[in-house]
């Protein structure tokens, strides 16, 4: 991440049509970019030197492929700015999991790791998906030396449904805290590149043809399945598949696509 949005910021600034005076929204957001078809907002918070950002774009994909890039850690090396390691810690249901994330840094800073969890939300009749990311302490994972544990004060993706389904409006904001002894004003000049570079390199992992769709979401969003299922399937299928070592990517892509009488 510091990597990449570091040269990013040296190196494109002046490229970029940033508005020193954008659009202010109601709630404090301020418009900073735009390109490629993706916005760019900063925003002050209050009692924090660092900057929260956001990020807005459409992806040409519908919202279950955008959820496979999202649930797949192995593919995060593709697409994360600078990932040198992500894997899952522990899996809490399909909706809920604690993940682990190695950022590499330049010379002389010192890498940054991430301990955080992911929560999903599922509005159906919305038709919207919420991902909440947050930093956690977690004694499973030692602190190597040479390395400093960042802080994701808040994270959150949040994907709807576009054009008949046929396309993904993908939201991100983020306000992090690499910590160590990395000057903020440096950190939000960083971070400010942030969200273009990722919702890139999203919208690349959805145009692949090797990336499928999140089963269980779509038929869960198109209304094949009924809540009582869904539940059935997260609470009781989901302990059997973990029981027997399932493959979580295989697991979501092989979840049920069709009603099922409730068992007596």
């Amino acid at each position: 991440m510091i990597r990449a949005l570091l040269m990013g910021t040296i190196l494109s600034v002046s490229a970029v049509a940033y508005a020193a005076n954008g659009d202010v929204t109601a709630d404090g957001w301020k418009e900073v970019g735009d390109e490629n078809g993706i916005l760019v907002w900063s925003k002050d918070i209050e009692g924090s030197d660092v900057v929260a950002f956001r990020g807005e774009a459409l992806i040409d994909a519908p919202i279950s492929k955008v959820a496979m890039v999202l649930s797949d850690t192995s593919r995060k090396l593709e697409w994360v700015a600078d990932s040198k390691a992500a894997k899952d810690i522990e899996m809490l249901s399909p909706m809920d999991r604690i993940e682990y994330s190695h950022i590499g840094t330049p010379w002389p800073l010192q890498d940054r790791e991430f301990v955080f969890r992911a929560k999903v939300e599922v509005d159906k009749n919305a038709k919207q998906m919420l991902i909440r990311f947050s930093s956690i302490e977690d004694d499973r994972i030692p602190m190597p030396k040479g390395r400093v544990r960042g802080k994701l004060l808040k994270c959150v993706y949040t994907l709807n449904s576009a054009a008949e389904g046929a396309k993904t409006h993908l939201r991100i904001e983020i306000l992090a805290d690499p910590m160590g002894s990395v000057p903020k004003w440096l950190v939000n000049a960083f971070q400010r590149r942030w969200p273009f570079v990722t919702l890139t390199r999203i919208r690349e992992q959805a145009a692949k043809a090797n990336v499928g769709e999140h089963q269980f979401l779509k038929a869960y969003l198109d209304g094949a399945i009924s809540d009582e299922v869904a539940q059935a399937w997260i609470q009781g299928g989901w302990k059997k598949a973990q029981a027997e070592g399932v493959d979580f990517v295989k697991f979501s892509m092989s979840a049920p696509t069709k009603e099922v009488p409730a068992k007596k």
